[in-house]
Parts: C-alpha cells; structure tokens; sequence
C-alpha cells in the first residue's frame, strides 16, 4: 500500500516528513471566480428594471399625442410631399399618419413647373387630424396659360 499523495504539492512525502520541498509548495490558492455573481446581480437587475419600464409604460397607457393624421391637397394635384423633412411615398391628395398631434408640422409640396409650397400645420390634440390644401403657382413661362399661340395657316 503506497502512502497517499500530499494534498499541497501532490507528491508523496517520506515517513515523518510533513513539510513540501523548496519550490514545489502551491502558491495561494487562485481567488474564487465573482463571475457568477456578477451575472446574478445583472440578471436581477435588467428583471427589476424591465419590470419597473412595463409598469410605468402601462400606468401612463398609449400617448395621446401620437398617431395624428394629416390630409394633405393640392391644386393642380399630384405634387410631391414632405412632412417634417420625411419624403411621402405619394403626391396629393394623400393622408399622412402617425404624426404627432400638437406640434407644428412644416410641410412642402413640389411640382415640376410650379414655385415650391412651404406651409405649417398643427394636429389638435383632441382630434387627431388635420387636412392642409396648398395651391401651387406655376413658374413663369411654364403651365397652360403660357402656352405659345399657334401660328395662323
């Protein structure tokens, strides 16, 4: 039977001799891992923070100053609109969603052969909606009423 193996440095030592040889002592032991306590501590955290959002969120219920709705005309129609500097995918007439209700929207329309429209809109509150018409002034030298004459025959 072989005696077991000193628990400190791993080797066996000699009847009667407890103490490690020079060098082969372990050097204090490696400090424990904080790792799974940190994770601990950042899991409850998001949980108690996302928790505490959804509650707030909840209590306050949806905004009643977003999702107003702006109907946007023009005369000639089909003129290109911007909405607080987002291009609309359609010309006039269109409706604009999702904007927000009391604040002051700028709105432009531009049309080939017309001076571009600048104009201000604000979306009551309690509405919800709104409709701006603009109508357009052609470009001089452009439009019907510029149209040259036909030569007589």
């Amino acid at each position: 039977m072989t005696a077991p193996a000193c628990p400190r440095c791993g080797l066996v030592h000699p009847p009667g001799i407890r103490a490690c040889p020079p060098g082969r002592a372990p050097a204090a032991p490696p400090p424990r891992s904080r790792g799974p306590l940190v994770v601990l501590v950042l899991v409850l955290a998001l949980v108690l923070g996302g928790g505490a959002v959804a509650l707030w969120v909840r209590g306050r219920g949806p905004d009643p100053r977003a999702g107003g709705v702006l109907g946007v005309s023009s005369d000639p129609p089909g003129a290109s609109v911007v909405v607080m500097g987002r291009a609309q995918e359609r010309a006039t007439p269109l409706l604009v969603r999702d904007l927000p209700r009391g604040t002051r929207l700028e709105v432009r329309l531009t049309k080939p052969g017309y001076r571009p429209w600048t104009g201000h809109a604000v979306i009551p509150v309690e509405r919800g909606d709104e409709r701006l018409r603009a109508t357009l002034e052609p470009l001089p030298g452009a439009g019907p009423a510029s149209a040259p004459a036909s030569a007589p025959h």
